[in-house]
Order: C-alpha cells, then sequence, then structure tokens
C-alpha cells in the first residue's frame, strides 16, 4: 500500500512554489535529475499524474493543484506548530479564500494587497470562480472561506453562511449617450435592448420575477456568457443590462457608465461569507474576520452610494444556516 511521506510533501510544494525543478533542487540543495526522480517515484506509487513537464519548466495538473492546496496547508500547520512552540510570533497563517467575480471587480486589488493592519498574520491565496464552483470546493475542503453572491447555493451545503452586504440591481448603459441618470421606470427598462449575463443567472432570474409579477415580459436582446464581453458592449453602447452594481462599479466610479435605479420595487442581492466548520476550527477567527471586515468595506466603499454592510460577523448574530 502506497504511504505519503513528509519529505514528498515538502518536495512537491516547493517545486510548485519555484515552476521548475531545476530551481526547486537549487532551493533545497539537491541534484535536479535526484529530485525529479522523487516526484516521479511519488506519481508511480499513486497512479497519478501530478506534474506536466514543459519547455518553461512545470506546472500542476489538476490532481498536482490539489494535492499541491493540501500540502501547502500542512506545511502551514507544521511552521505554526514550530512556532508555538519555539515561542516565535512571525509565522503567518494561510488561507485559500474564494471570491466570486462581481466581487472581485468591486473591491479590485485591494482584496490581493490588503493594508497591513487587515492582513497581519496571515496569507490570502485568492481564487475566483462563480458561486457554484466555489462553493463545491470549500465544501470538499479545497478552499477554506468565500465570499460574494452565494445564497442559492447556501442550502445545500454543510457551511456556515453569513449575510455581510446588501446591493441593489440598477439599469446600465453607457455614459456617453445616456445622460439621464434619475430613476428609471421598468417598463421602460425592460425595453428591445437589454444584454444578459446567462439566461439563469440570479439577477436575470429575479427580474424575470419582478416583471412577471408586475405583468410585464422580460426578454434578452443579447445573451452572453462573460462578464468582461458584457462590461465592453455597454461601453460600446450595444445595449443595456440590468445588472447587481458590483458587476460595473470600476466603470460607474470612472465615469464610463452610468447607473439609475428602478422606480417602485427594488431588486437587491445579498452577499455572504461562508466558511466549514473544519476551517473554524483550524484558524483563528479574529484574524480571518478582520480580514473579511476589510473586504466589506472595500466592497461598500467601491459600489457607495448604492451598497450596505450588514454587520452581521461583527454584531454577534447568527448565520443564514440552522
Amino acid at each position: 500500500m502506497a504511504r505519503l511521506r513528509f519529505r514528498q510533501v515538502r518536495y512537491f510544494v516547493e517545486i510548485v512554489d519555484a515552476g521548475s525543478m531545476t530551481s526547486a533542487a537549487r532551493r533545497l540543495n539537491l541534484v535536479p535529475t535526484a529530485l525529479s526522480l522523487q516526484i516521479r517515484k511519488l506519481e508511480d506509487e499513486f497512479g497519478v499524474k501530478l506534474l506536466e513537464r514543459h519547455a518553461r519548466g512545470v506546472s500542476p495538473t489538476d490532481t498536482g493543484l490539489r494535492f499541491y492546496r493540501s500540502a501547502r496547508k500542512i506545511l502551514d500547520t507544521l511552521d505554526e506548530s514550530e512556532a508555538i512552540i519555539s515561542g516565535r510570533s512571525d509565522v503567518k497563517q494561510h488561507f485559500s479564500f474564494g471570491m466570486t467575480p462581481s466581487f472581485l471587480h468591486a473591491v479590485g486589488v485591494g482584496a490581493l494587497m490588503p493594508e497591513p493592519d487587515a492582513a497581519n498574520g496571515i496569507m490570502i491565496e485568492v481564487v475566483e470562480a462563480n458561486a457554484a464552483d466555489l462553493m463545491a470546493r470549500l465544501d470538499v475542503g479545497e478552499l477554506d472561506f468565500v465570499i460574494g453572491a452565494i445564497a442559492p447555493f447556501a442550502q445545500r451545503s454543510d457551511a456556515s453562511v453569513f449575510e455581510v452586504a446588501e446591493e441593489p440591481l440598477v439599469y446600465v448603459t453607457s455614459a456617453e449617450y445616456h445622460l439621464d441618470d434619475g430613476p428609471i421606470e421598468l417598463e421602460e427598462a425592460l425595453g428591445p435592448n437589454l444584454i444578459s449575463i446567462g439566461s439563469q443567472s440570479q439577477s436575470w432570474s429575479a427580474l424575470q420575477i419582478l416583471a412577471e409579477r408586475t405583468g410585464r415580459g422580460v426578454e434578452a436582446a443579447h445573451t452572453v456568457r462573460s462578464s468582461e464581453l458584457l462590461r465592453q458592449m455597454l461601453l460600446q453602447d450595444l445595449g443595456a443590462a440590468i445588472l447587481p452594481v458590483s458587476f460595473v462599479a470600476p466603470e460607474l466610479r470612472n465615469g464610463t457608465l452610468r447607473a439609475r435605479k428602478l422606480k417602485g420595487e427594488p431588486l437587491k442581492r445579498r452577499l455572504g461569507f461562508a466558511c466549514s466548520g473544519a476551517s473554524r476550527r483550524r484558524h483563528d477567527d479574529q484574524r480571518i474576520l478582520r480580514y473579511v471586515r476589510y473586504l466589506v468595506e472595500e466592497f461598500t466603499l467601491g459600489t457607495a452610494p448604492h451598497s450596505r454592510e450588514l454587520g452581521v460577523l461583527w454584531s454577534g448574530r447568527n448565520s443564514t444556516k440552522p
């Protein structure tokens, strides 16, 4: 029966971090061929392929990437344990943090390079993916935490989910050709030039429900799968969209797009922060909560004046799950 050895864990993490056998071998004071043989032996023992070899070096396969994330946590835990018994306080905790594209678009590089006090004692690996994928990866332990519009997937997960912010859906057009920024009637907004980002998206489904409830129909002139393509179409005045404000927050700030509120019943969505029970037990809550609060503040600042912070995590209220 194959057994994983700590030396193999350390070697593999070093190789992925370095991006090449030669660089990793230099760091480990080994001969590159000897290091390569160690990894091939590991792959043969478990019957998997962990690395893709190419002219520029190496990169992990899908299985290799999952192994790397797990191996990195093993090494981080060992560093933390060593810091405890040696009395050191300089070792940082490593977190894998999933963020949905619209959330990351709204907070920008602030999520990747937070202020020192917000990230004190922690290292953040940011993973961007859709909400369903992030929650699935959280459930199997590939991620420590997730933040974004995850509400539709929360009830299918065993994670604890806290609502942290609320944002409205707004009518978005090119600023160059549409100068009116007052509220717009729903009937006018549901015009013939609407662009939808996926017919099954949360925002489009909410819009359909509202339109049906008010006796109107809604149909997209164009349906796209990429949020970046949608933004480019709006910038070029190829249509309009009814979107959560985070999708276009930087463009609204720099004035290249314009948002108008919908008159009558507002459309809103809530953003959640999710963590598995294992993650909460393994990590220092106060450190990560400080970082989450920083993210939420960046989000509400980036989407101002439309969004608002709910403050659930720092008010002592419970999660949305029983």
